[in-house]
């Protein structure tokens, strides 16, 4: 907007002062003031129309999705949404009741032999 304003004073400079192709009376100074706030307002009018807009804020990043390489019930989530984690922060914790079981068994299969 500041460049078509300027554009449009530097035009009028040249019509009427450089140039002097024009009178500048009061006629003419109406006249490029109506000019130039048409000029202004179609301007404003297209930004309105063809610039995407929201009601919604949208905050974009980096998202990586995880999943386990087991199976399970996870127990607790000790981090939080849009929380910065380092490699080895703990993400989520899975119900060893399941794989207890599973060892307890293996063991008391070994233990005869």
């Amino acid at each position: 907007m500041v460049l078509i304003t300027t554009l449009y004073i530097a035009l009028i400079w040249l019509l009427f002062f450089k140039f002097k192709w024009l009178p500048w009376n009061k006629l003419t100074q109406a006249l490029c003031l109506i000019i130039g706030v048409v000029i202004l307002s179609g301007f404003l009018v297209g930004l309105q129309g063809l610039t995407p807009a929201s009601t919604q804020a949208v905050i974009a990043g980096r998202v990586v999705e995880i999943a386990p390489q087991v199976s399970g019930r996870v127990t607790s989530v000790p981090v939080q949404a849009m929380q910065v984690i380092e490699e080895g922060d703990v993400l989520f914790e899975i119900d060893p009741t399941a794989y207890q079981a599973r060892v307890d068994d293996l063991e008391a299969r070994l233990a005869p032999a």
